[in-house]
């Protein structure tokens, strides 16, 4: 992701799309972290936990729920989704509405990862809460 921040020079003309299931075996804050200056900045981010014939994705749903409280629109879908999935992102089109239509569940924000546990909590301040702090002084 640091590659991919320094990289954009345009962040207005920019599309990021994560292909991941956001099982972090690294720095999930920091991760979080570049994704949400990446979105304060005007790049177009997008998280595809999965593109399979199905489109459900295995995901870790407390990452997943952190990244959408950043306002990055997080689902799965199938290969055949997909092109449509691009034009709306290039677009900056109403993903939302785009997966309503197609049937395809979007992550909703809420949960965080206990990380001794690896496991999906309820947390009255969510990592998102925390990163929004930092960023702000």
């Amino acid at each position: 992701m640091a590659c991919c921040q320094e990289l954009i020079k345009q962040p207005s003309k920019a599309h990021l799309i994560l292909l991941a299931d956001l099982h972090e075996g690294g720095d999930s804050l920091g991760l979080l972290r570049r994704l949400a200056a990446l979105t304060r900045s005007g790049v177009g981010v997008v998280v595809l936990l999965a593109l399979t014939d199905q489109g459900n994705p295995e995901y870790s749903e407390g990452m997943a729920g952190q990244v959408v409280a950043l306002g990055i629109p997080t689902f799965g879908c199938t290969p055949d989704q997909f092109p449509d999935l691009m034009a709306k992102a290039l677009r900056r089109d109403g993903i939302a509405e785009w997966t309503a239509q197609e049937d395809i569940r979007l992550v909703r924000p809420g949960l965080t990862l206990d990380f001794a546990v690896r496991k999906p909590v309820a947390r009255s301040k969510p990592i998102a809460d925390s990163i929004s702090a930092l960023n702000t002084r």
